[in-house]
C-alpha cells in the first residue's frame, strides 16, 4: 500500500510540475508576443508617417583631423558649417582652404519677445562671399512664431528673399526655447507641430527643399515628428556619436569648432549623402 501512494504522490507531482512547465512558458509567450506586436506597431506608425528608422553604423562616425567623418557602402558625410552674424565677418576664402565646401547661413529671425521680423546682418554678405569661393549654400530662419499665420509669413519672408538665388541645401526650421522669456513659452505641443509644418509646407510649395532643426529634447518631447509635414532632419546632438533613433540628413556635433577665417566658435555639422 506504501509504494502505491508513493507512485501516486509522484505521478501527481510529475503532472503538477509539467502543467507548471506549460502555463509558465504560455504566459512567456503570451508577454514576448505583446512586445513584438509594440515594436511592430511603433515601426509600422513611423513608416506610415515618414519618419524612417537611421540606415547609418553609427559606429562609423569618427573624427579624422578635426573634422567628424562618415563612410559606408552607401552613405558618406562632408563637411557643413552653419554661420549667423554672431560670427561677424567671415574671411570665406581663408574657410574654403581648410576643406569646407557646404554652409547654412542664417536668413533672419523672429524676435524672442517683440516678434519682429528682421534680417540677419550679414546674410547677404555671407552668401556672396561664400558663393564666390565655391561653397555649397543653404539657409534657415530662427522662428519665434505663436501661430500657423506668422509661420507662413517667415516662410514668405525667406522666399523673397533667396527667390534670385541660388540654393543647393534646403530651407531649414529652426524653433528653440531660450534662456529668456519667449513667445513660444506658451505653445503646447499641437500647436508646434502645426507651426512647423505650416512654414514647411510652404517653403515645398515655394519649391525649395524643407528640413526642421532640433535636438534629441526637441524631437522627442515638444514636438512629435510623426505628425509634422515631411521633411528633412537636422539634427543637434553635442556627443562622440549620435544616438537618434530616425534618420537624419545633417548632424550639427560641436557648437565649438574653430576655423581660420572666422572669430569665435563655429557649428560644425556632417552631411549625409548618398552615393
Amino acid at each position: 500500500m506504501k509504494k502505491k501512494r508513493g507512485k501516486k504522490r509522484r505521478k501527481k507531482f510529475l503532472l503538477f510540475e509539467t502543467k507548471k512547465r506549460r502555463v509558465l512558458t504560455a504566459i512567456f509567450a503570451f508577454l514576448l508576443l505583446l512586445l513584438c506586436i509594440d515594436v511592430a506597431r511603433h515601426y509600422i506608425s513611423a513608416r506610415e508617417q515618414g519618419v524612417f528608422a537611421s540606415k547609418y553604423d553609427y559606429s562609423r562616425f569618427n573624427i579624422s583631423e578635426g573634422f567628424m567623418t562618415y563612410e559606408d557602402d552607401e552613405y558618406r558625410g562632408v563637411i557643413v558649417i552653419d554661420v549667423s552674424e554672431h560670427q561677424h565677418k567671415i574671411d570665406w576664402e581663408a574657410v574654403k582652404k581648410q576643406g569646407i565646401n557646404h554652409a547654412m547661413l542664417r536668413i533672419g529671425y523672429r524676435g524672442t519677445t517683440t516678434g519682429e521680423i528682421r534680417e540677419d546682418a550679414y546674410f547677404r554678405d555671407n552668401f556672396k562671399e561664400a558663393r564666390s569661393n565655391g561653397i555649397k549654400l543653404g539657409v534657415y530662419f530662427f522662428s519665434q512664431a505663436t501661430t500657423k499665420e506668422e509661420a507662413e509669413e517667415e516662410a514668405r519672408f525667406v522666399r523673397d528673399i533667396v527667390s534670385p538665388m541660388e540654393l543647393d541645401l534646403p530651407v531649414a526650421f529652426d524653433m528653440e526655447q531660450t534662456s529668456e522669456e519667449a513667445r513660444i513659452d506658451i505653445l503646447s505641443d499641437d500647436e508646434r507641430e502645426e507651426i512647423a509644418s505650416s512654414f514647411i509646407r510652404r517653403i515645398k510649395d515655394y519649391g525649395f527643399k524643407a528640413m526642421i532643426y532640433g535636438n534629441p529634447h526637441w524631437f522627442d518631447s515638444m514636438v512629435d515628428l510623426k505628425k509634422i509635414e515631411d521633411c528633412y532632419i537636422w539634427l543637434a546632438h553635442y556627443e562622440e556619436r549620435p544616438t537618434f533613433p530616425y534618420g537624419f540628413l545633417m548632424w550639427q556635433y560641436s557648437e565649438s569648432g574653430m576655423l581660420d577665417g572666422i572669430n569665435g566658435n563655429v557649428d560644425m555639422n556632417i552631411l549625409m549623402l548618398r552615393k
